[in-house]
């Protein structure tokens, strides 16, 4: 369930709106609205400085967003229809208005061209490929930020502990792809090698008596 709401006990599958979470997202989106900030990192780190609380704990940056992505803060209610996606007005859960979240918009619109152009794609060669050895399921490629450094990981979803170094993965894998293509395919080559050698020794033997037959003429 969104920051902002919990369920409402006497209506089966609706919401109500948190009075002192409420609260906080008004002033996140007047801090946002009224500050200048380098990039949206910055905001985040601003906001937690400013004491504010992600049901008790510090907000991280997709928490952050999702506040100026979802239009439930506006009164407007997603919901899913088998596959189909359905938008309903739910003006009683509206949190912000309609004028700033519109400003918050187009100034979000900045932060989002500058994650284009500053954010480098990783690739990962290992997408798909991996399981988790105690759980059986994919592992995914993932971008993760330590001591404020973006590193590429390997982490399963169902079993925390089951991460593993990008870098230090592949290049391990890497090299036993190496070392077992090399024992596979030298043996190969070699037959291969030896086989043209002989073909073009032939050739050129037969051309050499060609050549022979010619003169003698």
């Amino acid at each position: 369930m969104n920051f902002g709401y919990e369920a409402n006990l006497e209506v089966d599958g609706d919401w109500k709106i948190v009075k002192e979470e409420a609260e906080t997202i008004q002033k996140i989106y007047r801090l946002f609205l009224n500050g200048e900030f380098k990039n949206f990192n910055q905001f985040v780190k601003v906001v937690n400085e400013q004491g504010y609380l992600f049901k008790g704990k510090e907000w991280l940056y997709g928490n952050v967003r999702s506040l100026f992505k979802n239009k439930i803060y506006i009164g407007i209610r997603d919901y899913k229809d088998k596959e189909e996606l359905i938008s309903a007005p739910v003006p009683h859960l509206r949190i912000i208005d309609q004028n700033t979240w519109e400003q918050a918009q187009i100034k979000m619109q900045q932060y989002t061209r500058e994650s284009i152009e500053e954010e480098e794609p990783m690739f990962f060669l290992l997408k798909d490929l991996i399981e988790c050895f105690e759980c059986e399921k994919k592992i995914k490629g993932k971008k993760i930020k330590r001591l404020g450094v973006k590193i590429g990981v390997y982490q399963c979803d169902n079993c925390n502990s089951v991460k593993y170094g990008k870098e230090i993965l592949e290049q391990e894998v890497i090299n036993h792809a190496n070392k077992f293509f090399n024992d596979i395919l030298s043996p190969m080559f070699k037959e291969f090698l030896s086989r043209v050698v002989d073909e073009q020794a032939s050739i050129h033997k037969k051309l050499e008596q060609g050549l022979d037959k010619v003169k003698a003429r």
